[in-house]
């Protein structure tokens, strides 16, 4: 799949500082998103003023469990891990927000 300017493909098991929106085209923002094409995932978040060194330093809420399809970030996070939860996925990619993978953790 080829990816937008505004879209970057994840890799399970990485740590991901989230740097701010980023612009769709001019001025015009897009909601930020996270879009899983098979499976389910966990989203782990922080917002610490430091950088995490273990997902056991971050936050899982009920409503990062188990996600699948296409879905929008409630609050944008200073950081970001995700994990698989069940079955294969092959494809997860944000749109509408900057981040820098940190590596693995």
């Amino acid at each position: 799949m080829a990816l937008e300017n505004y879209q970057t493909e994840l890799t399970l098991g990485h740590l991901y500082e989230v740097k701010g929106k980023v612009a769709f085209s001019g001025s015009e923002q897009l909601s930020p998103s996270i879009y899983i094409n098979s499976g389910t995932l966990d989203v782990y978040s922080s917002n610490s003023a430091t950088q995490p060194t273990a997902k056991t330093e971050m936050a899982l809420n009920l409503g990062d469990t188990g996600i699948s399809g296409l879905n929008r970030f409630q609050v944008i996070p200073k950081y970001i891990y995700i994990e698989q939860n069940a079955g294969t996925s092959t494809e997860i990619i944000v749109s509408g927000i900057s981040v820098t993978d940190r590596g693995a953790i």
